[in-house]
């Protein structure tokens, strides 16, 4: 028993190491492209460290899934961004990218949501041993895991059946090229905002609006995201900011709730940071709901657009919905911020001057949870 065991586990070690389905190792017996992932917070902290990207995206789900990459790293592009990711999250993630020579530049979604106070300097457990401590984690995440295992097996037949069998998304070259973010938009494939039961769309505004009904702009995470910053510009490595567009539900809840201010104010102090491109506020892709699968997650076809644009590329036949994505931004600089802030109010107070879907929606579960407090 104890030699079939042993012979289990090394078949298991073997099959894992072999295949290296979550680009843990150096080995690279099977060619990257047929990996197919989604547990970044598995994944990442590892492939940042074996797979020398140029480009390191960082930020939290809106990037994970807004400009998602089947094998998390491709063409030089290393998505590094974690469900539900921090601010000291993606300082750590940088500060590992930086000990690679060939990186290039980094690309920062600088997130309202991830800059409340309750999220001061917190990571995951198991996500922070991955970063800080990898040796304790590697051997029973890439070759004891049977998820792994599972990995192992379902990137060995994709490999057998060859690129033929692999969705353009898997093989399209990175940022997804204007041909398939124009396909992407037209097919708009997967769960959509606009098609939620209303059950389910009233329950994801009232997490919006209790997020940010107690919400507390922390000062310590800034100074985190300033000294990260900081950090990577003096080795030399380009880093692009942006924020990230919010659908009107998220901006309703943000305003319902006496934050627009803050968030106005918190901008001006995202300047600490150097200037960046501004897509949130009340604008065009604001929206869109058919791109996005619920109110904070906008899809790739949304997602490429900024990424096409903030590293300096054309989106040139990406079709007319792209382009508002590309005509969405507003510069935040030194010099402009006073007059983008003056221009985003001025598109709130248009967009409230008349009820709409969203601000009546978010009355509701204000006035309800309003009601549910009062009544205890």
């Amino acid at each position: 028993m104890f030699a079939a065991l042993s012979a289990l586990v090394g078949t298991l070690i073997a099959v894992n190491y072999l295949v290296n389905p979550f680009g843990a190792w150096q080995i690279r017996l099977i060619d990257p492209i047929f990996r197919s992932l989604d547990q970044y917070r598995v994944v990442s902290p590892y492939l940042v460290r074996t797979s020398h990207p140029d480009t390191l995206l960082v930020g939290n789900s809106r990037v994970v899934l807004g400009m998602q990459i089947k094998q998390v790293c491709r063409d030089g592009f290393l998505n590094g961004a974690f469900m539900g990711g921090t601010v000291a999250e993606n300082a750590r993630m940088i500060e590992l990218a930086l000990r690679n020579p060939a990186l290039k530049r980094i690309v920062w979604q600088i997130d309202f949501v991830s800059f409340d106070k309750t999220l001061d300097g917190f990571a995951d457990g198991d996500t922070e041993d991955r970063l800080y401590h990898p040796w304790l984690t590697i051997v029973p995440d890439t070759l004891l895991s049977v998820d792994a295992l599972n990995e192992s097996w379902r990137e060995l037949g994709r490999a057998r059946a060859g690129r033929k069998s692999l969705w353009p998304e898997q093989l399209a070259p990175m940022p997804w090229p204007p041909e398939l973010i124009k396909r992407s938009i037209e097919v708009a494939p997967g769960t959509r905002l606009d098609m939620l039961p209303r059950v389910t769309l009233k329950e994801h505004v009232r997490v919006i609006v209790d997020f940010y009904r107690d919400y507390s702009l922390s000062a310590a995470t800034l100074e985190l995201a300033a000294a990260t910053v900081r950090k990577a510009r003096a080795r030399g490595v380009e880093v692009i900011l942006y924020t990230p567009p919010l659908n009107e539900y998220e901006l309703e809840g943000i305003r319902q709730t006496g934050n627009w201010e803050l968030l106005k104010r918190w901008k001006r102090q995202i300047l600490r940071l150097g200037p960046y491109s501004d897509f949130s506020g009340y604008n065009p892709v604001s929206q869109l709901d058919f791109l996005f699968t619920d109110i904070r997650h906008y899809k790739p076809a949304i997602g490429f657009p900024i990424l096409r644009m903030v590293t300096g590329l054309s989106c040139s036949g990406c079709g007319p919905v792209a382009e508002s994505v590309g005509a969405s931004p507003l510069p935040m600089t030194p010099s402009d911020g006073e007059r983008t802030l003056a221009i985003q109010d001025a598109r709130m107070q248009a967009a409230v001057a008349v009820e709409s879907h969203y601000s009546k929606m978010v009355a509701e579960i204000i006035a309800a949870t309003r009601k549910e407090s009062d009544s205890k």
